[in-house]
């Protein structure tokens, strides 16, 4: 007679399978149903990741070509540096510099780490400043996988710094007193902040904050011994023409005849978002800061980018004429998915926050959840519960606020409108008023 005998993992493990965030377990089951027109076409309807698919066919013609005119090599089957090969990370630094910064000043490819995905530097970044219990600043509405990057392995805390929505203006506010309220107050509290991790242009909110709001950040983590960490994944996307997009780069370089080395701040980029490239995993740090990119550098054969896949893009990014015209068509592209999906948002009702940038658009569901649920004031719980019902009985996938820490202004979900075509996101939103419809 045989014995089931079990053998158990560690401590570590059973927590990380059972600590699943709300976002984490109604992704996977996304991704377990998913939508597909002819295999499986009442699975779950997804517009809520954000991906681009606008500019697949431009890119996937350039990667033939250079497949074609630059055939793999024997090298590149070996081993290079982790942290990114000194070809890689010299063409990465000049379109960085040229494209992404925008400065005159040749950038050091020493400066530069490159890693597999963008969050993966980020979790990375954060665990060089902050040990377990140590906490990170961030506006909210954030990032919704962020909580995943910054507390899931290393114990870090996450502190949203609550934007209030200016109705008349349509915006999120960054607000310094109410950074400042929230830095006291984790202090007091005896919570150690070691860094403010800033998005721009925003992800979920599709804003772009201001040349003085990231010189006054910078001031500030530099006053109150603060890293700061800016995410500027989308600062290719800028779809608005009245919009300006200012790296903290930007001003890194403009003070230097102040003698400032600015080595709290650090610059995180991928190749994701604007170059339409999520599956090939590639994330960027810039930083002047030799400590940290020595630390970054100790542990990159843990996460590093194939070399194969090095070699592909080093000869895609050194193509400067290609990826300027690229990015003209990308943002073209952007401006007419988001007035087709705002059209769309318009027919329905949908209050939203305007968007200048990147992919992702920040609605407002609460009239909706008012009449779903049939009361007059709605609350949190309200929303998390009209997003479960959507995701199971509507099968549209649209992350609630809750997940990206919005808990003071219930209601608001984001979507992505570049994951689909605009007929898809037309076919997503009937289906979820054909369920608001029903009893």
């Amino acid at each position: 007679m045989s014995t089931v005998v079990d053998f158990p993992l560690s401590n570590r493990a059973t927590r990380y399978i059972e600590q699943l965030s709300g976002y984490e377990k109604a992704i996977k089951r996304v991704n377990q149903d998913a939508f597909h027109e002819q295999i499986n076409p009442d699975g779950i309807v997804n517009i809520g990741v954000a991906e681009n698919i606008l500019m697949c066919d431009v890119m996937t013609q350039k990667m033939k070509e250079i497949y074609d005119q630059h055939p793999i090599q024997a090298e590149d089957l070996n081993y290079t540096d982790f942290s990114g090969s000194i070809h890689f990370k010299t063409a990465v630094a000049d379109m960085m510099g040229k494209f992404v910064f925008k400065v005159e000043e040749k950038l050091n490819p020493q400066h530069f780490v490159t890693f597999n995905g963008a969050g993966t530097i980020i979790e990375q970044s954060v665990c060089m400043f902050c040990d377990p219990g140590d906490a990170v600043l961030i506006p909210a509405p954030m990032y919704l996988a962020f909580e995943r990057d910054i507390i899931k392995r290393f114990g870090c805390v996450l502190i949203p710094v609550f934007m209030p929505y200016d109705k008349s203006s349509n915006i999120f506010v960054l607000d310094m007193d109410i950074v400042e309220e929230t830095l006291n107050k984790a202090r007091s509290d005896g919570i150690r902040v070691k860094c403010f991790l800033l998005t721009t242009p925003s992800n979920p909110l599709g804003d772009i904050h201001t040349e003085e709001e990231i010189k006054n950040l910078i001031d500030f983590c530099a006053k109150e011994q603060l890293h700061l960490i800016s995410d500027e994944v989308y600062a290719l996307s800028i779809f608005d023409k009245n919009q300006k997009f200012t790296s903290a780069a930007q001003i890194v370089f403009k003070d230097k005849e102040l003698n400032l080395d600015y080595k709290h701040v650090h610059i995180i980029y991928s190749l994701s978002k604007d170059f339409s490239l999520n599956g090939f995993r590639v994330g960027i740090l810039y930083s002047r800061n030799e400590k940290l990119i020595a630390s970054m550098r100790s542990i990159s054969p843990f996460q590093s980018v194939s070399r194969h896949t090095q070699a592909l893009l080093t000869h895609l990014l050194s193509d400067h004429t290609f990826i300027e015209d690229y990015v003209s068509e990308n943002e073209r592209r952007l401006a007419t998915a988001y007035k087709n999906v705002t059209d769309i948002l318009n027919s329905y009702n949908i209050n939203y926050v305007n968007a200048k940038a990147g992919v992702l658009l920040w609605i407002d569901l609460s009239e909706q959840i008012k009449k779903k649920m049939k009361k007059q004031v709605i609350t949190g719980e309200d929303e998390v519960k009209f997003f479960e019902l959507m995701l199971n009985d509507a099968k549209v996938y649209i992350p609630c606020g809750d997940f990206f820490k919005c808990h003071h202004e219930p209601g608001w979900f984001r979507i992505c409108f570049t994951a689909r075509k605009s007929e898809f996101m037309q076919f997503a939103f009937e289906k979820v008023f054909k369920w608001l419809s029903s009893e």
